[in-house]
């Protein structure tokens, strides 16, 4: 499997070496460093990563340094959405967030929401690494779009969210009254769309992506 890990580098090093111990790196991986201005401690930073890859992994993994044009938040997303779909056909995209400067960070997000890539894999820390967490992007895309889910699709999240365990086809069928098989045809929908979750196959066992807390 081939990954692209894209990370928004400052000033400090950390956060990317954090993330890349973190992952792992593997031959053919390619590691992309999303920057501002390339002042001397950018630079430095960015010489600190290089070391770290050549000296692991010398040879197996490519590089880049992207200085964005952070006077311009378009043309800076604009450019990021384009880095993004360089990388798209990889097994996997890993996005880190945690470093550098905000209207970079912010961006990479929205540059991510704009494109359907279901290999993208969102990610930050804080700032004394206490607190690691995941951005799952293709459920919050979908719930940008609920105007283009019917209402028994709806219906469905609502109940589900609205409860605190997981339900198995036949009790959603029964509770709305609806077919099984209608259920499992729009569960099979929901679930590409990112805002169901599977916990079991048989019998199909489903609950609600957490991100659906938002909306109901």
């Amino acid at each position: 499997m081939n990954r692209a890990l894209i990370i928004t580098l400052g000033f400090e090093e950390k956060f990317a070496l954090r993330g890349l111990t973190r992952h792992g790196i593997s031959k053919g991986d390619r590691l992309i460093l999303l920057t501002g201005p390339t002042i001397e401690r950018v630079r430095k930073a960015a010489s600190y990563v290089r070391n770290f890859i050549d000296k692991y992994y010398s040879g197996e993994v490519s590089v880049d340094l992207v200085e964005l044009p952070v006077h311009d938040f378009y043309q800076t997303t604009l450019r990021v959405k384009q880095v993004l779909e360089n990388v798209a056909a990889m097994d996997q995209v890993i996005v880190n967030l945690s470093g550098g400067m905000r209207i970079i960070v912010l961006a990479v997000f929205i540059a991510v929401m704009l494109l359907s890539m279901r290999n993208v894999k969102v990610e930050l820390e804080t700032e004394d690494s206490s607190t690691y967490l995941t951005i799952d992007a293709v459920a919050l895309k979908s719930i940008m779009s609920f105007e283009e889910l019917s209402e028994e699709k709806m219906r469905i999240l609502e109940v589900l969210t609205r409860e605190e365990k997981a339900l198995t086809v036949a009790a959603l069928s029964k509770r709305l009254r609806r077919d099984s098989s209608t259920i499992r045809k729009h569960l099979r929908s929901l679930e590409e769309a990112g805002l169901v979750i599977v916990k079991k196959r048989k019998p199909l066992t489903v609950k609600s992506h957490p991100v659906l807390n938002l909306i109901f």
